[in-house]
């Protein structure tokens, strides 16, 4: 899933450019929803592979590519 990697770059874009201008209410929403995905992604692949939640999640994901 590609969508973790663009998180990944996100934060570390973040930690780059610094505490002090704003970016550390960001990189808290980018690393809520990584945790949140990750939950839910787990949640669903436990329940098993043709679980509404996982197509939920796999939907939500391609609406954020947008």
């Amino acid at each position: 899933m590609h969508g973790k990697n663009k998180w990944l770059s996100n934060s570390s874009i973040q930690k780059k450019t610094g505490p002090n201008n704003g970016t550390k209410v960001v990189s808290k929403e980018a690393i809520r929803m990584q945790l949140t995905g990750a939950l839910l992604w787990l949640y669903a692949w436990r329940n098993e592979a043709g679980n509404p939640t996982l197509q939920l999640y796999q939907q939500k994901m391609e609406e954020h590519e947008h």
